[in-house]
């Protein structure tokens, strides 16, 4: 997989973080729980997965600790742009492999993506 094509599966991924984390901080901020279960979409590089992954506010924010750390669901791993650092029994954290996209190239992916 050249280069490009990679950039392009990390914007991707990007896309369904930002969407999620901004979920986080509304439900955080009208709740002030972190215990509050919710449905985050998976952000694997899959352009047209939807599907969701129930976690707690808690493990989200844990699972994001580092800004190379994404939630998928199983099976959604590339192994040529990310490793799994974290197995649950409902979904996995990866860490992203090499450069990551620019904020260009991520602002171009959420214009291009309909949630």
């Amino acid at each position: 997989m050249d280069e490009r094509s990679q950039r392009r599966l990390k914007a991707n991924e990007m896309v369904f973080r930002k969407a999620n984390s901004d979920v986080a901080d509304f439900i955080e901020d009208q709740t002030g729980r972190r215990d509050k279960v919710i449905e985050f979409y998976c952000e694997c590089s899959r352009a047209r997965c939807r599907q969701r992954i129930q976690l707690s506010l808690e493990e989200y924010r844990q699972a994001h600790e580092n800004d190379r750390s994404f939630i998928i669901l199983p099976g959604h791993q590339e192994p040529e742009v990310e490793k799994v650092i974290h197995r649950s029994g409902s979904f996995f954290v990866v860490e992203k492999q090499g450069p990551m996209p620019s904020s260009q190239a991520v602002d171009l992916a959420l214009s291009n993506t309909p949630i």
